[in-house]
C-alpha cells in the first residue's frame, strides 16, 4: 500500500461563525472597506469568503483576484493559498512551478500549510525536482508546530514508505496516534491495524468507520465476525461490509464474493436496512 497523496486544503473558514446572515453582512462589509484600503489580510479573507460564498454571493473569479492581490502584498497565507491553487488546478491553471515558487515563498514566510503542502510537492510532483530531505524537513517543521495535516501524512508515509522513503512504522507510530487522537480517520484506521486484534482496534476500526472510512468499514466487518455464522452481532458487521462494499473497498468486495451466496435473504436484507439508515459522522477539519 502506498500512501494516498492529500493535498492540504487551505480553503477553509474563510469568516469566523457569524451569529445571523446579517452579522456575516456586517463583517464583510467591514472586510470590503478594509481590502479596498490595501489590507492585504482583509483581501485574503474576503477572498476566501467569495470564493466558498460565505457571507457573499459566491464568485470565485473577484475572490482569486483579492487572494492574487494579498499575495502579491506578501500576505503569507494568500501566498500559501496561490501555491495551493496552483498545485490543485482549482480556480488556476494547474502549474507545478508557480506551485512551488508561492510555497517557498509562503514558507519562508512562516506558513506552516505552505510548508505542509510544498513538502508533499516535493515528494509527489511530476514537473519538479523531487527531494526527500526538504520535503520531510518541512513536513517535520509543519508537524513540530502542531498542524495535524502534517502528522496525518507523515504518519502514513512512514506506515506504508514510498518511492523516495522506506517504511518506518516504529517512527510512523507517534504521528498516527497524534492525528487519529485529532479524529484522522485513515490514520484511526492505522492505529487499529497497529492494535492487532483486541478491544482497542476495534474501538479504532470503530471511529473511523462512523465517519465514513471505507477500509476501517472493511477492517471492522472482519473484527466483529461478518464471514462467520457464529458472529454474536453478524447484522452489524454485515452492515460494514456492505458499507465499505459500496465504497468499492477491494477486501470488502473479495469478502462479499465469498460469503455473498451463503447468507440467507431475511439477513442480507436486514443488514441493507441498517446499511441504508447509516448517516457518516462529519469529519471536522484538523488546521484552520
Amino acid at each position: 500500500m502506498s500512501p494516498v497523496i492529500v493535498w492540504i486544503a487551505l480553503m477553509a473558514s474563510a469568516l469566523p461563525a457569524a451569529r445571523s446572515l446579517a452579522a456575516a453582512g456586517e463583517q464583510v462589509a467591514e472586510l470590503e472597506v478594509k481590502a479596498e484600503s490595501g489590507d492585504a489580510a482583509a483581501q485574503f479573507q474576503l477572498g476566501r469568503a467569495y470564493i466558498r460564498g460565505q457571507g457573499v454571493e459566491k464568485n470565485q473569479t473577484k475572490g482569486l483576484e483579492l487572494i492574487s492581490e494579498a499575495a502579491e502584498a506578501g500576505h503569507a497565507e494568500a501566498m500559501a493559498g496561490m501555491g495551493y491553487l496552483h498545485m490543485t488546478g482549482e480556480g488556476l491553471e494547474k502549474d507545478e512551478l508557480k506551485a512551488l515558487e508561492w510555497l517557498r515563498k509562503a514558507a519562508d514566510a512562516g506558513s506552516l500549510k505552505a510548508k505542509g503542502n510544498l513538502g508533499v510537492l516535493l515528494r509527489s510532483g511530476k514537473k519538479i525536482q523531487l527531494s526527500n530531505d526538504e520535503s520531510l524537513r518541512l513536513l517535520h517543521e509543519a508537524a513540530d508546530a502542531g498542524f495535524i495535516e502534517a502528522k496525518s501524512y507523515l504518519g502514513r508515509l512512514y506506515f506504508t514508505g514510498d518511492a523516495l522513503q522506506t517504511q518506518n512504522r516504529k517512527k510512523a507510530r507517534s504521528y498516527v496516534q497524534a492525528a487519529a487522537e485529532a479524529g484522522d480517520p485513515e490514520c484511526q484506521n492505522i492505529m487499529g491495524v497497529i492494535a492487532g486484534r483486541g478491544a482497542e482496534s476495534e474501538q479504532w476500526f470503530r471511529r473511523a468507520a462512523l465517519q465514513g472510512n471505507a477500509k476501517a468499514q472493511s477492517n471492522l466487518s472482519d473484527r466483529m465476525g461478518a464471514a462467520s455464522s457464529a458472529s454474536t452481532n453478524r447484522i452489524e458487521a454485515l452492515m460494514w461490509l456492505l458499507l465499505a462494499h459500496d465504497q468499492e473497498e477491494p477486501l470488502a468486495k473479495k469478502t462479499f464474493v465469498e460469503i455473498g451466496p451463503n447468507l440467507s435473504p431475511s439477513l442480507l436484507k436486514k443488514a441493507r436496512e441498517a446499511a441504508d439508515r447509516f448517516r457518516p459522522e462529519p469529519v471536522l477539519p484538523g488546521g484552520s
